[in-house]
């Protein structure tokens, strides 16, 4: 789910990204 999240959002930066996966993670 993280990894789909992410590759529809290549737009952001990898520093958003990193953001976005630890809050999937929480």
């Amino acid at each position: 789910m993280v990894k789909a999240r992410v590759g529809a959002m290549p737009t952001y930066p990898s520093t958003k990204t990193k953001q976005i996966l630890l809050v999937a993670s929480e």
